[in-house]
């Protein structure tokens, strides 16, 4: 049997990558910056361009925005425009807004929003990439079937059943640790706040941290931080820049 799950694991693993990015910015977030450019600057584009485009479906005049109100305007323009979709039974635009109100860090939608959002994308999004990594596991383990067939092309009839009994429950914690880490600050042994090498300010969440400085860490750090968590080192496959024996291949 092939393993269909190479290539989707290929495909997988950039989107990983931007994942954590996104998340960083998602759950780091100073609620007074967010329309301030810089690191959010793509960010706000994001969810300027989409409201901008739906509010002229419907009629609108777009989403034109002062400073110091955008966020404001724009949750007026995604209310007016949810019911307006709604009434006109245009399903595919008022999912488009239950997924930027799902998404994006805005009025409706907290830091722990975010984080819960992010922690359920990364773990799906994972799913190819540990399905791919445990075909190979089994190639090296099937015995003279193995042998005889490319690495990561035989994979056995109840690859589906295994990986599902052992996987569900691993990712469904997993979940839970990445939302912790997103919603943590770090600290010292000492309980000092963990502070930004490069702005001197405390670091907002152990996950910002792991995601800007994780490769920085020994592989002894890494351990305890796990630990800290409640978590298995192989957490930390889902930190790409992270290269340890903890970090696992993708």
């Amino acid at each position: 049997m092939t393993n269909t799950y190479r290539q989707a694991a290929l495909d997988a693993a950039p989107v990983q990558k931007n994942n954590g990015i996104y998340a960083d910015i998602l759950t780091s977030r100073d609620d007074h910056e967010l329309t301030g450019g810089g690191k959010y600057a793509e960010w706000f584009e994001g969810l300027r361009s989409a409201l901008d485009d739906i509010s002229r479906k419907f009629g609108g005049p777009g989403y034109h925005y002062k400073e110091g109100a955008a966020l404001e305007e724009a949750q007026k323009i995604y209310a007016q425009n949810l019911d307006a979709a709604q009434k006109a039974g245009d399903n595919q635009t008022v999912g488009k807004l239950n997924i930027l109100a799902k998404t994006y860090p805005w009025i409706n939608n907290t830091q722990l929003g975010s984080a819960k959002n992010m922690a359920q994308i990364m773990t799906n999004t994972q799913m190819p990439i540990d399905q791919n990594r445990f075909a190979r596991y089994m190639v090296s383990s099937t015995g003279a079937a193995g042998k005889f067939l490319p690495e990561s092309e035989y994979v056995g009839e109840n690859f589906a059943e295994q990986y599902n009994r052992r996987a569900q429950p691993l990712q469904a914690k997993e979940a839970t640790v990445l939302e912790k880490m997103m919603t943590t600050p770090p600290v010292t042994a000492s309980a000092d706040p963990i502070k930004d090498p490069e702005t001197g300010k405390p670091m907002p969440t152990m996950f910002s941290f792991l995601q800007r400085y994780g490769d920085k860490l020994s592989g002894k750090q890494l351990k305890a931080i796990a630990a800290e968590f409640g978590a298995d080192p192989s957490i930390f496959r889902y930190f790409p820049r992270i290269r340890t024996q903890y970090a696992g291949a993708q």
